[in-house]
């Protein structure tokens, strides 16, 4: 199996991993609202499993990260355009970071959002698309990039509209559903050009 690869399927697991904390952890903590409340409260000191929360953020913040080196190889070999590669794979790379920061500085702690870094992966379908813009066969690929960044800012433009709401747990979760099934789509798509090379 291919180095990128790997790193690649690491994303995928950092997904899937995340999603099973929040669900496992949620279930663990009596009273607590997938709907009224933020993920973050999972990992806060009064969260009856707050440690093991944090720990597993930590651990899929470091796979995510890792991950980015997976996407930029991958959009490099496709497009051979090693600068927008690394502007494709820089907004995961600070969405890892941005984990381990708030694994290891749990609310209210001022730098547990890593100072709003892990919005730049809000640019990665833009770099991802342009890069392929030019490449006929990766159609496909670049109509789903530019959905993905509609959808993104449709959504923060929602939830900014509506500002705080006693469902501000669910807005979370809905921009967060957003996010995790266009990267893990895009990781299988990327795995699968990879299997054609």
């Amino acid at each position: 199996m291919k180095n990128s690869n790997v790193l690649l399927y690491a994303g995928m697991a950092a997904i899937i991993g995340s999603i099973t904390n929040i669900i496992i952890l949620g279930s663990l903590y009596p009273n607590y609202s997938h709907v009224q409340q933020f993920i973050s409260e999972l990992g806060m000191d009064n969260a009856p499993h707050s440690f093991a929360f944090s720990l597993i953020v930590i651990i899929n913040g470091i796979f995510l990260t890792t991950s980015s080196l997976g996407i930029y190889k991958s959009i490099a070999s496709i497009t051979q355009k090693r600068l927008l590669a690394g502007f494709s794979s820089l907004g995961i790379t600070l969405l890892g970071v941005t984990f381990i920061f708030s694994g290891i500085f749990p609310l209210p702690d001022d730098r547990h959002e890593a100072y709003g870094i892990g919005l730049f992966f809000l640019t990665t379908p833009i770099f991802m698309a342009w890069s392929i813009k030019d490449i006929k066969s990766q159609n496909m690929f670049k109509y789903f990039q530019f959905g993905a960044f509609i959808t993104f800012i449709a959504v923060m433009l929602a939830v900014l509209i509506f500002g705080e709401t006693d469902n501000q747990g669910l807005n979370q979760r809905i921009f967060v559903s957003c996010t995790y099934c266009w990267l893990f789509i895009t990781y299988a798509y990327l795995l699968k050009q990879r299997a054609k090379q």
